[in-house]
This record gives structure tokens, sequence and C-alpha cells, in this order.
């Protein structure tokens, strides 16, 4: 896996160095042919602050014909500015259907999530869905209310949170609530999946094949496994927006290999926005 992220890195820095003035600029003067990850380790990381102000300059001028029409989204803001990114349209439309009939599937429905919190529930209970997807906190207040009306669900199955961090307590409260188990997303809009919780653990595995995440401390070098730091990402297959080395904003942990098997990076644990962080007295 690292020999095939290494190779499409040498591609997309060409890439970013010939078609893009921000990276035509940071990049000049480096040499990719003999490319490895000291030297990459060694590039200059992109901020939240440079890809809201420098929109424009991030932007490919060409990208390749095959990849389709760039299409654009933005962040929901969590950070008090949103953030505008650039995607090859291909990630985008028609994908769904073709996975989707490989898989026995059944109807779906949807309540918009600002729905007060009781009538959610009565939704619920109305609908005794299989499967409930929401945000994570959403999860958290309608797990809490079932424990206290003592009403449960009685067909799900799994709950599935995504867009906030994730912390033990509420996997204990889902349990209590409706005995069953959640299976955590890690995503972000600038870079789309970054890690999916393992089916058999609590801990992540982070989607290698598309992007590389970094775990950096305050001087800029990788923390070891259990090390909390700054996560750090390089999106691999979008040429006509990449990130390359953009520092997220969040902080996490790598974890050690994960028995299941799979191969692939563990997070251990992911703390979230180090906006909504506190230090403690002792340095924790």
């Amino acid at each position: 896996m690292r020999d095939y992220q290494l190779g499409q890195l040498q591609v997309l820095l060409r890439h970013a160095r010939a078609t893009i003035p921000y990276y035509a600029s940071s990049f000049a003067g480096l040499d990719f042919d003999d490319l490895n990850w000291n030297k990459f380790a060694s590039l200059p990381r992109l901020g939240r602050p440079e890809l809201q102000e420098r929109f424009a300059a991030l932007r490919s001028r060409a990208t390749p014909a095959s990849h389709g029409k760039p299409a654009e989204g933005q962040s929901s803001g969590s950070t008090g500015t949103p953030i505008r990114v650039r995607v090859e349209n291909q990630r985008l439309p028609n994908w769904g259907s073709p996975v989707a009939s490989v898989y026995p599937t059944g109807p779906a429905a949807a309540l918009n999530v600002q729905t007060d919190v009781s009538e959610q529930l009565d939704w619920l209970l109305q609908e005794d869905p299989d499967y409930l997807i929401t945000h994570t906190s959403n999860l958290g207040a309608l797990a809490e209310l079932s424990l206290r009306k003592r009403v449960r669900l009685p067909r799900l199955r799994q709950a599935r949170s995504f867009s906030e961090a994730l912390r033990p307590a509420l996997r204990e409260t889902v349990r209590a609530a409706w005995g069953v188990e959640i299976a955590d997303v890690y995503s972000c809009e600038e870079a789309g999946y970054i890690a999916l919780q393992c089916p058999q653990h609590e801990h992540y595995h982070v989607q290698a094949e598309n992007l590389i995440v970094e775990i950096l401390d305050a001087d800029g070098k990788f923390c070891a496994p259990g090390e909390t730091g700054e996560v750090v990402l390089t999106t691999l297959h979008n040429f006509a927006m990449p990130l390359i080395r953009y520092r997220l904003g969040d902080y996490a942990e790598f974890g050690d290999p994960c028995p299941c098997g799979r191969g692939l990076p563990v997070l251990r644990r992911i703390h979230g926005r180090q906006r909504n962080m506190l230090r403690l007295p002792d340095g924790r």
C-alpha cells in the first residue's frame, strides 16, 4: 500500500506543480523523480486559512479530460467559516445504484435533523427501522430520550453516526437504550471518507487507497501509536483541487495494527477539533 501511495503521489505532485498556481510556487525547484517518504514529509503543509483565502490559486487549470468536469462543494462551517473545495465530478453521481444492486435493500425514510428530538423519536417508533443513520450528537439525544421514556426500537440492528467526534460514553448509552452497536464514520467535506470503523472493533481503518493520513505533534514530527497529534491529509485522486498535507484541524491517535487482517492503518481514537479542546493543568 505504501508503494502504491508513493507512486500515486508522484503523479499527483507533478500535476499540481504543472497546473496549479499555488503549488507551482511552493513546489518550485523540487525533484519528484526520486520521491520518498522523507521528501514528502518535508513538503509545506496547507492550512485552512490558505484554503479559504487562496481558493482560486489552488484550483487546477487543466484536469485530465477522463476525470470529468469538476464540481464545487462546501464544508459545514463547524470551525466558524465554511471551506470551499473543488472535486472531480466523477466521484459524485451514479455510483450508488450499481453498488446497491449487489446487496439486499429495503425502503428508506428520512426526517430533517432539525426536527424536535421528541418528534424524531415518535417518528422512529412509527417507522421501526432496521438501521438508523444520523449526526452523532443527535444520536445521543435520541438514545437519552429513549432511556427516559423507556421506549425501544425493537427492529433496530445498528446505529450509524457521522459528522462529529464519537465519545465512548455514547456507545454505552446506545447499547443501554436499544441494545445495538454504533458504526461510526470519520469524514470531511474536503476529502470525503477518511476512516471507517472496523466491523469487529471500535477503532477505525484509514481509507489508505484514497488518501494519506499523517498525525503530527506540535513540532511537525510523526506521532507514535497512542500519541495525540494533528490530523494532516493528502488526497490522492482529486486532480481538480489536490489537498497536499492539509491541516484538517482535527486531533487523533494512531493505533496498533488491527487483528482483523485488513492491513489498513488504524486510528485508535478521534478527538475532534482543536477549538473544542481544553488543556488541563497536568498537560492532558
